[in-house]
């Protein structure tokens, strides 16, 4: 008995587009955002490990973040999925925008705001409560996450890539350029007034600590500006692939990370027992009371030190 000849792809039948630039991009902006979310865990527990209770406001910021980005994570991971498992084999499918998509580009902008917020009050701090100037920020902070929302409804509506590019081009690109210029307006004011506190205080540890937040400030504004200009120049010049979406899935994880990590370095440097260590002991992992972990036994706390701190991005 003769085997049956294999059956030919009719030449009218959609062939799939390619995978590189399109699922590919898709699975390693989720494989990048999960790498992210391993270390908003590792942060979280360590701020929250090391927090004093009546530090509401902080424990509080930092549960939201996680839960915040576990959904975020779900929803990045969920596309994935639906196009590779749920549609294989389906190529018209490839160009359709999942519910998960929308819906992870609104926890995204609930994460910039809270991250950016908190960014906003160290700034307000540092200028001595400078109202005109935290109202300038805060209404361009509110102007990109009022963008953020509308990229979300706008992409749900469109439900598919090449509609959204036609109807709704400009508002990803209102929403990039301002989440641009807000970090890089962010970073340099919060590195004006760290340098500006730096040459009024007289302690050499916290003017090394001050230094250092200057170097993290600047660090920190650089990466979250570099993901948000590479969102958009691959969403402008790469029209017909899903380039974007790999720099897209990770910002709310980096933000989170940029704000816990603030969190941490803030009580790395408080534990320090001398000047130029930069040793962290595993027994400062233990557990201690607040009043022994924020100053040393038998010596004040310095005057404006955790201010100070607050104020690193």
């Amino acid at each position: 008995m003769s085997a049956a000849p294999l059956s030919m792809p009719s030449p009218l039948e959609p062939t799939l587009p390619a995978l590189d630039d399109t699922l590919g991009v898709v699975m390693i902006g989720a494989f990048i955002c999960a790498i992210w979310y391993g270390i908003i865990c590792l942060q979280s527990f360590m701020v929250l490990h090391k927090l004093c209770k009546d530090d509401v406001y902080t424990k509080c910021t930092v549960w939201v973040l996680w839960v915040v980005n576990t959904a975020h994570l779900a929803l990045s991971i969920h596309p994935c999925y639906w196009y590779m498992v749920t549609n294989y084999g389906r190529p018209t499918t490839i160009y359709r925008i999942t519910w998960s998509i929308s819906f992870g580009v609104v926890l995204t902008g609930l994460n910039d705001a809270i991250v950016r917020s908190w960014f906003i009050y160290r700034v307000w701090i540092l200028s001595e409560r400078n109202r005109p100037l935290t109202a300038a920020l805060a209404t361009c902070i509110a102007f990109a996450f009022a963008m953020t929302m509308v990229v979300a409804g706008q992409s749900y509506r469109a439900m598919t890539f090449p509609a959204f590019r036609e109807s709704s081009k400009w508002v990803l690109q209102a929403d990039m350029a301002s989440v641009f210029v807000s970090d890089v307006v962010l970073a340099l004011l919060l590195c004006y007034y760290l340098a500006r506190t730096r040459n009024k205080v007289f302690s050499r540890r916290i003017g090394s600590y001050i230094n250092a937040l200057l170097v993290y400030t600047v660090n920190t504004g650089l990466l979250t500006s570099m993901v948000a200009m590479g969102c958009l120049i691959t969403f402008v010049r790469l029209q017909h692939n899903f380039v974007f979406v790999a720099f897209y899935f990770p910002m709310a994880s980096i933000y989170a990370n940029s704000l816990l990590a603030s969190f941490n370095i803030r009580d790395f440097f408080g534990n320090r027992q001398e000047p130029e260590s930069f040793a962290l002991p595993l027994s400062r992992l233990s557990s201690a009371p607040c009043s022994q972990r924020a100053t040393r036994v038998g010596q004040p706390k310095p005057t404006g030190l955790h201010d100070a701190a607050d104020t690193g991005r």
